[in-house]
């Protein structure tokens, strides 16, 4: 791809944070489109700058030990540290590298499957752009028809698109995934070991940043596998030697994972509350809309024809890749709705495929060129209006007020409460718990290394018992009966909303503008 197209992918994506920073200027904006996670890796980058490895929970007031190992965010913090930039600045610094490298590896995942420049240019097309047919139940109801939850409106990991918009490491792992995918098919067909140990590497990385990410890894690569042998009648066993490296390399961050959330009462408190579960098939099939179906069609196709045993080993791979997504969406994880993240890859490949060697010379059977590639692009086009109604709503609305609980954060914030999170961060006591309702409980870590008694739905531990207490705190301003441990109060809009007459006991103002007040307990 020329260069002029990198740089109007990356304004594609950079331009609902572009237009945020640009809009409300009696605001600060976030910088995020993503807020409620996107301020805990923030957090960690804090962390990384002042010289830690591994990496603690500060959205929770528990103890927890400093064991998460995050490679983007380490490499990002050590990066503004060095540099005096803004965190937010390198964290969309990261996100532009990853953007770049994504485009990069999936032109050359693709060069696998088609010789002709333009088939390739509208694979690449739908892997960035495509979606389901969201937006087309979304239309529907302006007339008052019942919206279906197709996957593609909501499920950020199905829709690549959507990755793309969101946060550094998830756009990373999109690139080790393609990077493990590309080296091990060539590994595949050149019986190479330099390019099984690079796919290994890749895949390791990746077990630190998306674990679930290699599982469907070792799934994909099994159902390959096992299919090559059958086919061919012969078990070669030079190529279990090599996939026994790639197990033994990827084995670690298996190893590392279950001892942290089996080992760590915290970790493993996350983990319960972390629950993602899988939407109805139907609204998954309605999520990838043209590109399901052009999947179910190649199939059939294959079928009919009965070539499915001569079709390439990577076109086989990536039909291998969707199979074990639709098992692994539905196993008996609590994090089924990540395994949709990548899968759109597969999808996209897969439809161009269809398009371009069964559709096409299908239809130029019966009609002339111009009615063939008419029908083509019409197709492609249908695939797109989703993603340009995200690009749309996130640009536009990009002030979504005070958030939505418990999964949306307020993206801008009042300069009186940007005044008061930057003097906590200059005179909060390294090891000061602050006690806010949830808004500003999201955001505090991102300011300083401080914990907070509440700050996201996951990671806080019990959270649903501390949001009823911290509720009840504001409202009934009943001292610390039930709450321990609290150096700091922040009252500011939203607790105002709880209570507007609250004054905690035991306490003395040692901050106040406009719009916040901090107490200090004593």
């Amino acid at each position: 791809m020329k260069k002029p197209y990198y740089f109007l992918i990356i304004t594609l994506f950079l331009l609902p944070t572009i237009v945020g920073y640009l809009t409300n200027t009696d605001m600060h904006f976030s910088g995020l489109t993503y807020t409620t996670d996107g301020n805990t890796y923030l957090s960690f980058m804090n962390q990384a700058k002042e010289g830690k490895l591994l990496f603690t929970n500060m959205y929770t007031s528990e103890e927890v030990p400093s064991i998460m190992f995050r490679p983007t965010y380490l490499l990002a913090g050590w990066l503004s540290y060095a540099t005096r930039l803004p965190n937010i600045v390198v964290y969309h610094l990261f996100r532009i590298i990853g953007i770049v490298l994504f485009v990069f590896l999936l032109e050359k995942l693709i060069s696998l499957y088609f010789k002709d420049q333009k088939h390739r240019d509208l694979t690449l097309l739908l892997a960035l752009f495509a979606a389901g047919i969201g937006f087309f139940f979304k239309f529907l109801t302006l007339f008052g028809i019942k919206q279906y939850g197709s996957t593609d409106l909501w499920v950020i990991d199905g829709n690549n698109f959507l990755i793309l918009l969101s946060h550094p490491h998830t756009i990373f792992s999109l690139v080790l995934m393609l990077a493990s995918v590309y080296f091990f098919l060539k590994w595949n067909k050149e019986n190479n070991l330099k390019n099984i140990i690079l796919s290994s590497i890749f895949a390791f990385i990746l077990g630190f940043e998306h674990l679930f990410d290699v599982i469907t890894l070792y799934l994909v690569i099994s159902f390959f596998m096992l299919d090559q042998f059958v086919v061919k009648k012969k078990i070669n066993w030079n190529k279990i030697k090599h996939l026994l490296i790639f197990g033994i390399i990827t084995l670690i961050p298996f190893i590392y994972t279950y001892i942290i959330f089996t080992a760590f009462p915290s970790f493993a408190s996350w983990n319960a509350q972390n629950v993602l579960e899988s939407p109805k098939l139907l609204h998954v099939i309605f999520g990838y809309g043209i590109m399901y179906g052009s999947f179910i069609l190649f199939l059939l196709h294959s079928f009919v024809k009965k070539n499915y045993n001569e079709l390439k080993p990577e076109v086989k791979f990536i039909i291998y890749w969707i199979v074990a997504v639709l098992i692994l969406i539905y196993s008996p994880f609590n994090i089924q709705r990540r395994f949709f993240e990548a899968v759109h890859i597969p999808f996209a490949i897969i439809t161009g495929i269809f398009l371009f060697t069964v559709l096409r010379p299908y239809l130029a059977d019966k009609f002339n060129k111009k009615i063939v590639t008419f029908v083509i692009f019409l197709i492609i086009a249908l695939s797109l209006p989703t993603n340009l109604y995200h690009l749309f709503n996130q640009t536009y609305y990009a002030h979504n007020a005070r958030g939505i609980f418990p999964y949306s954060m307020a993206r801008y914030l009042y300069s009186e409460e940007v005044e008061a999170l930057e003097w906590l961060s200059e005179n909060a006591e390294k090891n000061a718990v602050i006690l806010s309702t949830y808004n500003i409980g999201n955001y505090i870590p991102r300011y300083m290394n401080n914990k907070v008694y509440l700050g996201h739905w996951a990671q806080t531990i019990d959270f649903d018992i501390k949001s009823e207490e911290i509720t009840d705190y504001f409202k009934e301003n009943n001292g610390m009966q039930k709450i321990r441990g609290i150096k700091y109060v922040w009252y500011g809009i939203d607790e105002e909303m709880l209570n507007s007459n609250f004054m905690p006991n035991d306490s003395k103002i040692v901050f106040q503008n406009d719009k916040v007040s901090i107490f200090r307990m004593s």
